[in-house]
């Protein structure tokens, strides 16, 4: 037994020096929009779309972050996607303080075979003007100077759809726990010079925070149409980006734009299980895959830890510690690059094990009838996801 282990804990240590290495490698590789402090001196017309619901709390300083750019030739579309609460209120509000720039529409009534967010987009879409369109979150804060920059960065890499990710904010301990593990999968997993220079479709990547596109180029692989029941839908977009040969770029926005998640331990626990199985494309072979691959590689060094020290084997120890302070080093790279506090290399091993939970409540759900609900609606989450209740 004890040979077998120290053979696992080896090929777990191995395993962990090449992922640390990608992650050093991504960390120089990684596309970063700067942030752009002068007025450019082309400013082709960009449409900026925020879908809303239920967003009380987060909405206003959104909305004012995005009227308020440096940036000249823009329109603020909001869409209020039949709010609960004093959303619209809100919005009606800053439409009469910034009635040159800020349109709200009201939202439709969702049809079968659409989730919301996409039909959001969708609707959004039809109603912009722009050369280019970007869609952000309500819960996102832009600096003044986010529009210029992402647009200068658009234009000189000649990208078809651009990918941000903002800072994130992070309050509660389970934010601190779950969230930046989204930042050790575009640090440490993705092949992230393949994002914009390999036409394969396989490597796609994108953050629905934050997404500009060319307009021609979002209507040419069909918009969200074309993503309208998934759950997952900004990284299916940058699929069918890829797949209709269209340039992609995935990039750290830190500098210009920031966002919040969840606010509640509970949004964090039902959002990313939301998404967890989504984004594997109800693959269960990707689930069982992924689940494995977390528990040994960042969850049972701590096990075998504890199973050294009670059995006396000192090189099981000495793997064991190696692969848990491997770990703990591709958390402080991650906490590093995205801004980050440096504890939260302790945390690798519980964030793994949080995403083993998210993953398998995913795909639980996905089989359930009555799938789960976020904001308001209830989701059975299936390839061909449809809302039951609107």
């Amino acid at each position: 037994m004890e040979h077998n282990l120290l053979i696992l804990m080896i090929v777990i240590c191995i395993s962990l020096v090449l992922l640390l290495f990608n992650t050093l490698r991504n960390a120089i590789l990684f596309h970063h929009v700067k942030k752009i402090d002068e007025k450019l001196e082309e400013m082709p017309m960009i449409s900026i779309l925020v879908p809303a619901r239920n967003e009380e709390d987060t909405i206003e300083a959104c909305i004012r972050s995005l009227c308020e750019q440096d940036y000249d030739n823009y329109e603020v579309i909001v869409l209020n996607d039949h709010s609960q609460d004093a959303t619209g209120d809100i919005l009606h509000q800053l439409q009469s303080e910034y009635c040159d720039r800020l349109s709200v529409i009201e939202g439709t009534l969702l049809p079968n075979h659409w989730i919301g967010k996409p039909h959001a987009c969708h609707q959004l879409s039809l109603k912009a003007s722009g050369e280019y369109i970007l869609f952000t979150d309500a819960d996102t804060i832009h600096d003044r100077h986010s529009i210029s920059s992402l647009i200068t960065y658009a234009q000189k890499h000649q990208i078809d759809m651009l990918s941000a990710v903002p800072k994130q904010q992070l309050h509660l301990f389970w934010e601190h726990v779950a969230v930046p593990f989204i930042h050790t999968l575009y640090l440490t997993y993705l092949p992230h010079d393949l994002i914009m220079n390999n036409s394969n479709p396989q490597f796609a990547a994108a953050n629905g925070q934050a997404l500009l596109f060319k307009r021609e180029s979002y209507l040419e692989i069909g918009g969200h149409t074309s993503v309208s029941s998934s759950i997952a839908e900004d990284i299916d977009l940058a699929i069918r980006m890829k797949s209709f040969g269209k340039r992609l770029c995935h990039s750290s926005a830190l500098e210009i734009i920031s966002c919040r998640m969840y606010r509640t331990s509970r949004d964090v626990f039902t959002g990313f299980s939301k998404n967890a199985f989504a984004t594997m494309h109800f693959d269960i072979y990707k689930l069982l895959f992924f689940v494995t691959h977390l528990f040994f590689t960042y969850v049972f060094p701590f096990i075998a830890l504890i199973i050294g020290i009670i059995f006396n084997e000192s090189l099981i120890m000495i793997f064991s510690g190696t692969s848990i302070l491997l770990g703990m080093s591709l958390r402080t790279i991650i906490a590093m690059y995205f801004g980050y506090p440096m504890w939260h290399a302790f945390l690798h091993g519980l964030t793994a094990f949080t995403f083993i939970v998210f993953a398998i409540n995913s795909a639980i759900w996905s089989m359930k009838k009555n799938g789960t609900e976020w904001k308001g609606r209830t989701y059975s989450l299936s390839k061909q996801a449809k809302p039951i209740i609107s």
